[in-house]
């Protein structure tokens, strides 16, 4: 009896387990679908991607952005051609595809009551399976939490977080790359800088054993970390704004630029050779004008970065003077 009974209570726990499992199983299931029923966009995130066009009044001309494969960065496209801010694209990708629907209103009968008619973004999304998607994104709710959506071909509309407004708050200065150089610091084999026409610091890199040091042409060591902390400076410099046209390039001294910094690097897509031309300074006194060696628009930044660049270069010019021999000081070495 008592062996029955044992095996009674193991089947019974056996059966009871089995049970919680599927009911465990079945609600998982359940959910997951609700999840995917739920979900906004036809992707799963940015790396998924390949074309977007955003419209709408937010926008005083439509923007593009695609790229020929998911591996290669964002472009922008139209209005202008420009490299794309790869973090704002992913943020606001990333953040329709994370959106789920949290309430539906079917049958809407005037879309321009939900700011819909005309929507304040318009988001045509194309993916690398070809699958195309057509967003029409309006106002805020009343209480200011949720966005009003409406999918193409969708008679309802959609409440999401008020995130996903802030996300695709954006323009075209936000979603161009405002870097002013692309390179990478430890590929630059050359720094060379000219004022006034004038060559007045030019340096080398050099492998000594296992490390680098910088030096000039007469073998004249050069502070390295100084150096380094130079070029990282200019590769952190940003374009606090940018004209692509209708800019006089004498008026902001730009075709008599008063100095010219050049790098060269081991990077063939760069082709060798990369800088750029110091004009003037803008009508506030806070930013400078200066241009790409290869030309493309013109970019205001940071007038004291720049002076910071330039007080840095100083020292190491005079750092080096001091490591010459005493008979080959002058004030242009």
């Amino acid at each position: 009896m008592r062996l029955k009974a044992v095996v009674f209570m193991i089947a019974a726990l056996i059966l009871t387990a089995g049970g919680y499992y599927l009911s465990e199983t079945i609600n998982e299931e359940q959910k997951s679908a609700q999840d995917r029923a739920d979900q906004v966009l036809l992707v799963d995130g940015v790396q998924e991607v390949v074309f977007l066009k955003l419209s709408g009044k937010a926008f005083n001309r439509p923007i593009e952005l695609a790229r020929e494969a998911v591996s290669h960065p964002f472009r922008v496209t139209k209005p202008i051609k420009s490299p794309a801010d790869q973090g704002n694209v992913t943020q606001m990708v990333n953040a329709l595809a994370m959106a789920r629907i949290k309430k539906r209103v079917k049958d809407p009968s005037n879309l321009k009551d939900f700011g819909l008619d005309p929507p304040w973004v318009r988001l045509q999304i194309k993916s690398k399976w070809q699958k195309e998607q057509d967003l029409l994104l309006g106002d805020l709710s009343p209480t200011g939490e949720s966005l009003y959506v409406k999918a193409a071909g969708k008679n309802e509309i959609w409440l999401l977080s008020r995130a996903v407004r802030v996300a695709l708050n954006q323009n075209l200065f936000s979603l161009r790359d405002k870097k002013v150089l692309d390179f990478v610091v430890l590929d630059v084999k050359e720094a060379f800088w000219q004022e006034r026409n004038t060559n007045d610091l030019i340096l080398h890199r050099k492998k000594t054993g296992t490390s680098y040091n910088w030096e000039t042409g007469a073998k004249v060591k050069a502070p390295r970390d100084d150096v380094l902390d130079l070029l990282f400076r200019i590769h952190g410099l940003r374009a606090l704004a940018f004209f692509d046209s209708g800019i006089n390039l004498t008026a902001v001294g730009l075709i008599k630029p008063w100095a010219k910094m050049t790098l060269t690097v081991a990077d063939a897509e760069k082709k060798g050779i990369i800088g750029i031309l110091l004009g003037g300074t803008d009508p506030s006194g806070k930013q400078v004008y200066i241009r790409r060696l290869n030309g493309g628009p013109v970019m205001a930044v940071d007038k004291e970065k720049i002076k910071g660049l330039w007080a840095l270069k100083k020292k190491i010019k005079k750092a080096v003077r001091d490591n010459l021999p005493a008979k080959g000081r002058s004030e242009d070495n």
